[in-house]
């Protein structure tokens, strides 16, 4: 899905261009989704764990339960953004996924979209050990900040 989307956007994203990819047949697509947009939806939280997963590796934590642990929070920060940003441009299709196309394929994909925000500025909260609903808010904020940005920068096909 991430793959098919990456070339041709949700729009222009068949169930038979991602069946052509998978190796699939049509019947065992749809053993598995009902549509084209549960597939996505499916890959989707696929690409926000894989994304979420590298940030928090590189932060030095294996899980978000783990988040708050020793050393510096500004470097932990720094880190886990270094490592997000990393897995952008080596996970393009899937950073694809999750950052563009998901406004393309609707409500539902923008709700979920903006809950993976939150669970990521929640996660980035609890790296920073900060507390209070105004740490909350700059981590939320920097996390749309960094998110709105390099949104634009997928969409465009600049990975660099």
């Amino acid at each position: 899905m991430a793959e098919a989307m990456a070339e041709n956007g949700y729009a222009g994203t068949s169930v038979k261009d991602v069946l052509d990819r998978a190796g699939v047949s049509r019947r065992d697509f749809y053993q598995l989704y009902h549509s084209k947009l549960e597939c996505f939806l499916s890959a989707f939280t696929g690409a926000r764990n894989i994304l979420l997963g590298r940030m928090l590796e590189g932060a030095g934590v294996e899980s978000a339960e783990r988040l708050a642990g020793a050393g510096d929070p500004v470097g932990r920060f720094g880190s886990a953004l270094s490592a997000y940003l990393t897995a952008v441009t080596e996970e393009m299709p899937v950073a694809r996924l999750f950052l563009v196309e998901s406004y393309a394929a609707g409500p539902d994909a923008v709700r979920l979209r903006m809950k993976a925000q939150e669970s990521i500025a929640d996660a980035m909260t609890a790296l920073m050990g900060v507390t209070g609903p105004a740490g909350r808010a700059t981590c939320t904020t920097v996390i749309a900040a960094v998110s709105s940005s390099v949104t634009g920068l997928l969409a465009l096909g600049d990975t660099k």
